[in-house]
């Protein structure tokens, strides 16, 4: 049966679950979306009325459009139009969330639908994990610490693929996958670990609650006492985890450069001086070295969202971007039932949750503008869009 429903599924289907496999992986996912992009626009050429009608349906059509607007028109008063320019195609990626609504969002006969293309995210996120469990490990031990050799990027690809997992749990379905599902859920629990971000391990800890406050399953705040309690328990882990929380106390020293500095020096200097933004992707680690004493080289991000959001797009565009991220909150919101116990209602709860992760995370870390974080809200939010 899998087989043949496999060989009904269209070039750009294949495209979609060849990108959401690949996100997680490799920054190659961007052409391959690109490539799904073109392809959606020119088979709407054959089925304009129907095409329009599915769009005009979509609750992200217009903050989705306004915010690319205003985010491309900065291009005429950046300064630095050229890098502003070079990067406005990262505009093209949140018309991710119209091609998903599209095309999961219409009536069909598809025996899976946006399903496929989430379980290929998951799928990636393993593959991105199996990799990290051999990695991470030898480049610290190279190093001499082991946080040294996380990224900002992967422990997001986890978090959002552990929600999607860990929401289905409970949910009515084959039982014989309960296993493989948990053995997942530790290898990207240990993923998320390993890379040693704490806005991450934040942000985590609060979506477990609230995954476990929507479905009612209250032994997930207790495996994450025990996880936690198996890592202090371990002394190569325990150890660099009680370092990176003990460095928590160094943000608001003069010579650590970072976030503190951004926020309380360099943010109430610089937005009012640009009240229509400095220009999308335009900021550079120059224009905040004049307004604190020491910023970190090569910060180019406020480490926020909203702030650096309205810093690059000025005023319209944090209000387009707000309005933008709340429709999502409130499209997720309403697509939740907690009585059902159907796999694609749980997977609602796990896209919300994982949605909500990034926006946590979004308040230390500017990860709305890494382009594979940015590929991840728009799929997230293309799947809310979808049936």
């Amino acid at each position: 049966m899998l087989i043949e429903v496999l060989k009904k599924r269209t070039v750009l289907e294949w495209g979609l679950i060849l990108f959401a496999l690949i996100l997680p992986i490799s920054i190659a996912a961007e052409t391959i979306l690109f490539l799904c992009l073109a392809i959606w626009i020119a088979g709407s050429l054959r089925r304009m009325r129907e095409w329009w009608s599915s769009i005009r349906r979509n609750p992200y059509l217009i903050p989705v459009l306004v915010f690319v607007v205003i985010a491309s028109l900065t291009v005429f008063w950046s300064v630095r139009p050229g890098e502003t320019l070079h990067r406005l195609h990262r505009l093209l990626i949140p018309l991710l969330v119209l091609l998903m609504g599209d095309l999961y969002g219409r009536p069909s006969s598809r025996t899976f639908g946006v399903l496929e293309p989430i379980f290929a995210f998951v799928v990636g996120c393993v593959l991105l994990g199996l990799y990290d469990l051999f990695r991470i490990p030898r480049a610290g031990l190279d190093a001499g610490a082991f946080f040294s050799a996380g990224t900002m990027r992967d422990p997001q690809m986890y978090m959002a693929g552990l929600c999607l997992l860990l929401a289905i749990v409970g949910s009515d379905g084959r039982r014989d996958w309960i296993p493989m599902i948990w053995a997942a859920s530790l290898l990207l629990g240990a993923g998320i670990l390993l890379h040693f971000k704490r806005g991450v391990w934040f942000a985590m800890t609060a979506v477990l609650l609230l995954l476990s406050l929507i479905t009612r399953t209250w032994r997930l705040p207790a495996l994450l006492l025990v996880f936690a309690f198996c890592i202090l328990a371990v002394p190569w882990t325990r150890a660099p985890v009680l370092q990176r929380i003990d460095d928590l106390s160094d943000l608001r020293r003069d010579e650590a450069g970072g976030r503190y500095a951004l926020w309380t020096d360099v943010a109430p200097r610089l937005l009012p001086k640009y009240p229509f933004g400095m220009g999308w992707s335009a900021v550079k680690n120059e224009d905040f070295v004049e307004h604190t004493g020491f910023v970190q080289k090569k910060l180019n991000h406020m480490h926020n969202n909203l702030l650096q959001v309205t810093l690059e797009t000025g005023l319209p565009g944090s209000i387009a971007w707000s309005i933008w991220m709340i429709t999502a909150f409130v499209v997720m919101a309403r697509r939740l039932d907690g009585r059902e116990r159907s796999m694609r209602a749980r997977l609602n709860v796990g896209v919300l949750c994982a949605f909500s992760g990034l926006m946590l995370n979004g308040a230390v870390e500017y990860n709305f503008g890494d382009t594979e974080i940015l590929m991840l809200f728009s799929f997230l939010m293309g799947c809310s869009a979808s049936e």
